[in-house]
């Protein structure tokens, strides 16, 4: 990093909500994550084309489950408040 750059950093705080999902649910999404297709996600890397930079991250886009989304879904809105003061 040079000292042009360093300006352009920030630090993101992350946003942890106590049970958000229940251990049934939790092992229930990481199954269905497990077992579901995907492919290669879109990763910002060094350059802003959205190309995919296996050296910068690796990542998988999963297709899940209509009603596991809808679920989690819920759950954001429900905690929608909370989320917005955060």
């Amino acid at each position: 990093m040079t000292a042009g750059n360093a300006k352009n950093i920030f630090m993101v705080e992350l946003l942890t909500i106590k049970d958000f999902l229940d251990a049934a649910t939790r092992k229930d999404i990481l199954s269905q994550m497990r077992a579901a297709s995907g492919g290669p996600a879109t990763v910002y890397g060094r350059e802003a084309s959205g190309a995919v930079e296996t050296l910068v991250r690796k990542v998988t886009r999963v297709k899940m489950p209509t009603e596991t989304l809808e679920h989690v879904t819920r759950q954001l809105l429900d905690r929608k408040r909370e989320i917005e003061s955060y």
